[in-house]
């Protein structure tokens, strides 16, 4: 086939097809640049969001954080005031079992006149004054708390007789002694 287009005519068609295609370039390249911007703007708005999600997660889990130290601080105090609680019901002293055992050692015809019992009477030397029958009575006293581990250093203080006849209990006995620790376990 002949081409019988002139050179110059040639020339203006071949720089209008160039044209059109570097035209089709450029509407392409636009096109892609917008996607490429919009692509931008939403993964943009996409991260903003994930960040105020992220945001809403670390304050919610503040506020958990924050209960559950309160409510750690709850347990320990809870947990102290468990163990003081123990530490007292440890060093409770039953007194009316230890007035059992301190009864059980005393024998027939002696009244005990007074008794103070403590937590300073443990371990030192307290003064037990009995009423008894005689004075072998007041001395049967005075070993049955010798011969307990209950009592230590027992020794008689006095030993004396009442001015009236007529008295049930004529002789009164003062006796010291020391309580041992060993009542505290009783």
């Amino acid at each position: 086939m002949i081409n019988l287009i002139p050179e110059f005519e040639k020339k203006e068609i071949r720089a209008g097809r160039a044209n059109n295609l570097l035209i089709r370039y450029t509407v392409i390249m636009a096109a892609i640049l917008m996607a490429m911007a919009a692509e931008f703007v939403l993964a943009y708005f996409y991260m903003q969001h994930i960040e105020d999600s992220a945001q809403v997660t670390i304050s919610n889990n503040q506020a958990k954080s924050q209960e559950i130290k309160q409510k750690e601080k709850d347990v320990t105090a809870f947990r102290q005031n468990l163990s003081t609680a123990k530490q007292i019901l440890d060093k409770q002293v039953d007194y009316s079992t230890i007035t059992l055992e301190v009864s059980s050692l005393i024998p027939r015809g002696v009244v005990l006149e007074q008794l103070t019992i403590d937590p300073a009477t443990f371990g030192t030397a307290t003064t037990l004054t009995a009423q008894t029958t005689s004075e072998t009575t007041a001395r049967d006293l005075k070993k049955a708390l010798e011969d307990s581990t209950y009592f230590s250093d027992v020794r008689f203080d006095t030993i004396a007789r009442a001015q009236s006849d007529d008295a049930r209990y004529p002789y009164t006995a003062t006796l010291s002694v020391t309580f041992n620790k060993e009542l505290l376990n009783k």
